[in-house]
Parts: structure tokens; sequence; C-alpha cells
């Protein structure tokens, strides 16, 4: 009666079967940290008011997943948001049409990478038909020693067609040791642009991050080659001391928002040669953390937004567990 699919699945013999597309899951590989995750995906179905996203997740990974602190980017509006011991489900208050969708929930990692470490995302109808699924998608692997958390996203203007300062940082709970970092690679969100007109423009605003050395007053600690991406170059022979971290640069904002608004801030191991970090799935990227991007109209999040600089200690406190939480806390209220 009526048109549509009403299932999707695999048999145990196997026939082919189309997996929805530009199916992306990114979340920070370092241990024990409340940090944003970020879902990307693509679909031709049409999922009316009532339907859901399910996200299959390792028992590991912990969530505290609400309607508060989900940024829905461009997925419709959400009614609710239940965890459960191996998934996460959405289920939306408005109509899912056809095209490319992003959100963003909060989860915690676990202190080293699970055994069974793979994601499935599945959008099933109001009567639990899936109508699309991409499956067994492999998770980052966690890096014991990267002990640390982003720092919430920041942005002076959020008009279209003007420019905007946008801070991005981190915090190091414990020591980074020598020849663990390369390079810091700033992704932005399609049909965003740097603005830098200099190396030298970009701001490091804590002197002990261990920046690659300027050469007769060129900045080589930053690559601005590309439009959509910022390189910052450390020394890899240098330790990373524990502290709050951020860089400042400026930006074009688009006329149009992209619909996967996602802003990445990767942590790359030492290359040699041309094996350059240059995307966020790069063989030799380590770490990214997602941070869902601004819409238009949202107020500036400004350095009174920010979190107040803090002792980091050596250990994990659960003061710095603290930090984190309100941290990523902070990224989704302003959504």
């Amino acid at each position: 009666e009526n048109a549509g699919a009403v299932g999707w699945g695999e048999d145990s013999i196997g026939f082919d079967l189309q997996q929805m597309r530009d199916v992306s899951i990114t979340y920070a590989g370092v241990p024990d940290v409340e940090t944003q995750l970020a879902v990307g995906f693509r679909t031709s179905e049409k999922m009316d008011p009532g339907s859901q996203v399910e996200i299959s997740k390792p028992e590991a990974f912990q969530s505290r997943c609400n309607v508060a602190t989900v940024s829905t980017i461009s997925l419709p509006p959400v009614l609710n948001c239940d965890v459960h011991k191996t998934k996460i489900v959405l289920t939306l208050s408005g109509t899912l049409q056809g095209g490319e969708y992003a959100f963003a929930i909060i989860v915690k990692t676990p202190s080293k990478t699970p055994a069974l470490n793979e994601w499935s995302l599945l959008l099933k109808s109001q009567m639990g038909f899936v109508q699309d699924a991409a499956m067994s998608i492999p998770g980052k692997t966690i890096h014991p020693e990267l002990k640390m958390v982003s720092t919430p996203l920041r942005w002076t203007s959020s008009d279209a067609g003007q420019a905007s300062t946008i801070t991005m940082g981190f915090v190091v709970a414990e020591k980074i040791l020598p020849n663990k970092l390369g390079d810091l690679l700033i992704t932005l969100p399609e049909n965003f642009a740097h603005a830098i007109e200099q190396e030298c423009s970009v701001e490091s605003i804590n002197g002990a991050l261990p920046l690659l050395a300027s050469v007769d007053g060129a900045c080589k600690w930053v690559d601005i080659q590309l439009a959509d991406r910022v390189v910052i170059r450390l020394d890899p022979n240098q330790e990373v001391p524990p502290g709050t971290y951020e860089l400042r640069f400026p930006v074009t904002v688009p006329e149009q928002m992209p619909a996967y608004n996602v802003w990445l801030l990767t942590f790359c191991q030492p290359v040699t040669g041309t094996g350059a970090c240059l995307q966020a799935h790069s063989p030799n990227a380590l770490a990214t953390f997602p941070s869902a991007g601004f819409s238009f109209g949202n107020t500036p999040a400004t350095a009174t937004a920010a979190l107040p600089a803090v002792a980091i200690r050596s250990s994990f406190s659960a003061s710095f567990w603290a930090f984190c939480t309100f941290a990523v806390f902070l990224q989704c209220s302003h959504r």
C-alpha cells in the first residue's frame, strides 16, 4: 500500500547491499575523556517524525546523551536521546528528507582501545524497520600517551559573509614526550575559508607550546597554503608540558552553512619527507577532536565563555574530568 523500504540487513550467506553513503563517526582517540562524537551521513530516505537514528557502539563507551547536550547541526529537532548498553538512540521530532546531515553527541572514551571496536549507524522508521544503514565502521585507536581534552570552539561573529576570529585549543593533563607529536591540523567546515594574510598573524596563546622555530622573522610553524585548513608545525624534539594551549586566526563566514558543520583539531605524529598530515584521516593522524560549528545568528562565544586557566595535575584527578565535562557542555550550549 505504501511504497518504500521496509527493512535493511545482511544474511550469513551474503549478498550485495549498499551501505549508507558518506558516513563518518569522529571522536578523539584519547583515554578516559568526555568528548564530542560527530556523525555525518547522506541518505535518500525520507524519515517521518518519530523515526530514529541509532548509533551502535562498543560497550566500553559511555554517554550522557540528552536533548540538552545534542548538537543537531543539520539534523531535524530531536525529541529525546536514550542511551543503552551498546547503542544510543535519537528520536526525531521533525521530518528528515533525503540529503546530507550531521549531529554531535557527548561520549566518554574508555581507557584503552576496545577489543570489539566497531560502530554502526542505522535509520529506523517509527515501526522500527531499518530504512538505511552503515555497518561495521572501524573505531578509533585509543592513544594512552595523549592525556588531553579540547577547549570549546569560540568565534567573534556568526554573520554570513563577514569576518570572524576563531579560537581552538586543548588542555594537556600530562606532559607529552618528545617525538610523539609533529603537526596540529585545523580543518575548517566546507564553505569556510581562513582569512590569514601572513603566517605570523596566527596567534599561539601559550608560549610553552613548542612551535617550530621561526627563520629570519618568518613563522615557519604555520602553513596556510590551503584555504580550508591551517597546519601548526611543532618541534618534535621537544616535549609538550601540561597546560592550556589555544590558537587564534581569522576566517570568512560563508553565505551558506554546510550540512557537515564540524571543526576538526587533529594531532599528528612526526613525519619525514612527503608524508604531510593534511587530512583528519591521514595515516599519520593520531587523534581528532571534533567541535560542532556555530549557526548564523549564534551569539559570539568569546573568552568570557571559555574556561578559566586551571592547575593541571600530572594525574587524572576528579577536578580535571569535571573540567572536561564542563568544556564539552559549553561547546554544546551555543548550538
